[in-house]
């Protein structure tokens, strides 16, 4: 059985994240096991948003979840990724960038906030940056 961690920023967007899983997975014996990070479960009066997201990586929360899940999914939107904090522009030289382009800059962004080591040793298990064809394929 395949374990998955998240770090997302809210419940609802863990429930589509756990959708995509078990629906992907449909096919094999066991459905994977998905454990939440953050926010953590049961929701009391978790904190949840995109800043939740950089303090959950800065907390090192993905080096428990990698002890203890095979595969770790760090979620965020890009929806207000010029916001302070975020800081991630849209366009660059007054043109707006492609989906691609926006992707791997936010991608950048949260590895700013991961030890480097760590992910180099790990970044196969961390899903978000075209890794998942080496855990489906």
């Amino acid at each position: 059985m395949l374990k998955f961690g998240v770090i997302a920023e809210g419940p609802t967007d863990q429930t589509v994240i756990e959708n995509i899983l078990l629906g992907y997975f449909e096919d094999r014996e066991d459905e994977p096991d998905i454990r939440y990070i953050q926010p953590p479960r049961p929701l009391t009066e978790a904190p949840a948003g995109w800043g939740h997201v950089f303090k959950s990586l800065e907390r090192k929360d993905y080096e428990g979840a990698l002890q203890y899940n095979d595969y770790l999914v760090i979620h965020i939107d890009t929806d207000v990724q010029e916001e302070p904090g975020f800081d991630v522009p849209r366009r660059d030289g007054g043109k707006e960038l492609s989906v691609s382009d926006r992707v791997d800059r936010v991608i950048a962004r949260l590895k700013q906030n991961i030890d480097a080591v760590f992910y180099q040793a790990n970044a196969h298990r961390i899903l978000g940056h075209g890794s998942m064809t080496g855990v489906c394929g």
